[in-house]
């Protein structure tokens, strides 16, 4: 059996610049393909078919939540793991710290349940957390054009990105955290971690 490939995550808020860099850096390394859970939403697509766009209207923040993580463990086993196992090293943009993030959590047992989703993912090799000022995403977001998401929005990037310097801390050297002024600076920095891992 040859060498397993190695999982690659960046994260951050909206705006970020994660699926600009995690494209980048596929097409810039050798056997090394992008993933992104957009690619892989069945349990979202069923329930779209019933409610369409406004489905978000029928089920709760937290039962979302739960069904945006079984959309990343169908990637995770059908999408992710098979490519590793050929060798090839896979980047996504989009995973479990993503999920806790942006997931309405109020009770124990809520966080229970999601965790118990999360063992079942591919756990990454190496973590990237692109920490970038909210004004600067919230720009970003606006020279998109396109109509914005809730979490889109300037006070949720501003609550979304505490959150993840929450479980920065709550997680320690598994997360590296990265400047993420310009996706230049983000890929600059993971080409010489890269280095140093290789």
């Amino acid at each position: 059996m040859g060498k397993q490939g190695q999982l690659i995550y960046i994260c951050g808020i909206d705006g970020a610049g994660k699926t600009t860099l995690a494209k980048k850096l596929s097409k810039r390394w050798e056997n090394t393909k992008y993933v992104s859970v957009k690619d892989s939403l069945y349990f979202t697509e069923q329930i779209r078919k019933e409610h369409g766009d406004t489905y978000r209207e029928y089920f709760s923040p937290y039962f979302r939540g739960v069904q945006w993580a079984l959309d990343m463990l169908k990637m995770s086993n059908e999408n992710i793991s098979p490519l590793l196992k050929k060798g090839t090293n896979v980047i996504i943009d989009r995973y479990f710290l993503c999920n806790l993030v942006y997931t309405s959590i109020k009770t124990k047992n809520q966080y229970i349940i999601l965790k118990q989703i999360y063992k079942n993912f591919v756990q990454p090799n190496k973590i990237y957390w692109l920490n970038v000022d909210p004004k600067l995403a919230d720009k970003r977001i606006e020279k998109r054009g396109l109509k914005r998401a809730p979490k889109e929005y300037i006070s949720q990037l501003y609550l979304a990105r505490e959150k993840y310097k929450k479980l920065s801390l709550k997680y320690g050297e598994k997360i590296k955290v990265l400047n993420a002024s310009t996706t230049e600076e983000a890929m600059e920095a993971i080409e010489k971690d890269r280095e140093i891992l290789s």
